[in-house]
């Protein structure tokens, strides 16, 4: 792949969508460092936007932890600011959508 093309976020995307963007550039190998550097930028672009973008329902949650688990994975374990707003986001999702009320 020569190059990424940056795909528009500003919230018009479901989470849905957001996620299959960000499996697609958690694929991307490549030996030229601009080209990482890109996609490296653009996957933080997309998990900070899959974090401000609401869950429509619990699959959507679902699939939220599950790249928030393969993040926490790639970096042994330590999350950065987009997966600590990523886990927050879906733990707000999820008290949304069981209706319970948020306690801090």
């Amino acid at each position: 792949m020569a190059s990424v093309i940056p795909f528009p976020y500003a919230g018009a995307q479901p989470v849905g969508s957001l996620l299959a963007r960000l499996g697609v550039l958690e694929s991307i190998e490549s030996a030229d460092e601009t080209v990482m550097e890109t996609v490296a930028s653009e996957e933080q672009r997309v998990l900070a936007a899959i974090a401000a973008t609401p869950a429509g329902d619990h699959r959507d949650i679902e699939h939220k932890l599950a790249a928030l688990l393969r993040r926490a994975e790639a970096n042994e374990g330590m999350l950065d600011d987009n997966g600590v707003a990523l886990l927050a986001s879906s733990l707000a999702d999820l008290r949304h959508l069981t209706g319970e009320r948020a306690f801090g």
